[in-house]
């Protein structure tokens, strides 16, 4: 993971995340993270999955996935990511702590468009249209943990970087270089 979050923005990371291609910045979003009571076993998780990390070249998750990317790419517009997307640890994870699968349907019904696990869980998110719907839906499961977030673009998170860690560093560059570089 540490990787993919030095890059800042949206990326993609292949295999066993060794392989990290960035994606075209969307506009910002205000969300909410989810942490119920549960613990998830993600070597579990992917056991029960049955699966390896990255199928096959034209499965129907790659060409999804493809399809979303040129979608990135051509632009998006607003309202784009309403249209479903999927994480494969919901149908295992789901079926063993139906609380989360609960937890994503009451986060949709108020207004996340997209709303679903995080990695193999438990933490689930949603990203809504504005600050006062992530108020209200705060608001409306006061029994959970709940974290206002915020999308990132790589340009703004980099300009972050630097005021935070700039004076720490030699020379401006991206990747930064660490003094024994």
């Amino acid at each position: 993971d540490v990787p993919f979050f030095l890059l800042g923005g949206g990326a993609v990371a292949v295999g066993r995340g060794t392989e990290i291609y960035p994606l075209p910045d969307v506009p910002a979003r205000q969300g909410l993270v989810v942490m119920p009571p549960v613990q998830v076993s993600t070597p579990e998780a992917y056991r029960a999955l049955r699966r390896e990390l990255t199928p096959a070249a034209g499965s129907r998750t790659i060409n999804s996935f493809q399809a979303l990317v040129w979608r990135l790419v051509c632009g998006v517009p607003d309202g784009a990511w309403e249209e479903p997307l999927e994480n494969d640890f919901e149908a295992v994870v789901f079926a063993q702590y139906p609380q989360l699968k609960s937890i994503k349907r009451k986060l949709r019904k108020l207004g996340a468009r997209p709303a679903m696990l995080t990695g193999s869980g438990a933490a689930l998110f949603g990203l809504f249209r504005s600050r006062s719907e992530v108020a209200d839906a705060a608001a409306a499961l006061p029994e959970q943990d709940v974290f206002p977030i915020a999308t990132v673009g790589r340009a703004r998170y980099r300009a972050m970087w630097w005021k935070c860690l700039g004076a720490h560093l030699g020379r401006k560059s991206w990747p930064p270089e660490g003094r024994y570089s």
